[in-house]
């Protein structure tokens, strides 16, 4: 590995959707075998020209994507 200056990112457009992540499932926190959500919620994503999805859980904090995590810097 070598380390050094972190090239940045492609951007991307980003849509937050109206679905939520609940983190109270009995699955939270598991990968599970089901990305249906996931479709639909992209779905809406690129209807309204965006490239990733975005969801919220259910108290209204910023969670995941459909394929990517949020990370702040």
């Amino acid at each position: 590995m070598i380390a050094g200056p972190a090239q940045p990112p492609s951007p991307a457009r980003l849509a937050r959707v109206p679905w939520t992540r609940n983190e109270r499932s009995a699955v939270a926190g598991l990968k599970t075998t089901s990305y249906a959500e996931n479709v639909v919620a992209l779905a809406e994503a690129a209807r309204l020209g965006a490239d990733e999805a975005v969801l919220a859980n259910t108290v209204g904090d910023l969670c995941e994507g459909t394929g990517s995590n949020v990370f702040v810097e």
